[in-house]
This record gives structure tokens, sequence and C-alpha cells, in this order.
């Protein structure tokens, strides 16, 4: 069983949803290079070599989730 830290899993997130290395940084107020870090663990935790490979493992594994769409009308 893969288990994420709650901080992996804002990374994670943040990836989801296209943000840079550099806004994650800034969001989460931790350096570019500490974001490098926990995205490297991400690889090595999901086995899988670029960011999209990362996403999809995300959603399989259920730590990423699609956002619920209202209709209205």
């Amino acid at each position: 069983m893969i288990r994420l830290t709650s901080r992996e899993a804002e990374i994670l997130h943040g990836i989801s949803v296209g943000q840079t290395t550099k806004e994650i940084a800034q969001q989460l107020y931790l350096s570019d290079h500490t974001i490098i870090s926990y995205r490297k663990t991400l690889f090595q935790k999901l086995g899988v070599s670029n960011a999209p490979a990362m996403v999809r493992r995300g959603f399989e594994l259920g730590f990423l989730k699609l956002p619920q769409v209202s209709t209205l009308g």
C-alpha cells in the first residue's frame, strides 16, 4: 500500500492542476528546492518517471479526485 504524507498530497494536487514548481513553493511557503525534493519522492513512491504519469497514478490510487460539477437549471 502506498501512503503519502499530507504535504506530498498537497504537492501532487498542485502538479495535477498544472502549477509549476515555483507556484507550488510560493503557495506552500517552501523553497523551489524543497518542492523538487518532494517531486522526486513522489516519482519514487508512485513508480513513475514523468508528471503526467504521476497524475494518472494519483487518480488510479485515489489520491486525486475529479471536482464535483453542479448543474444549475
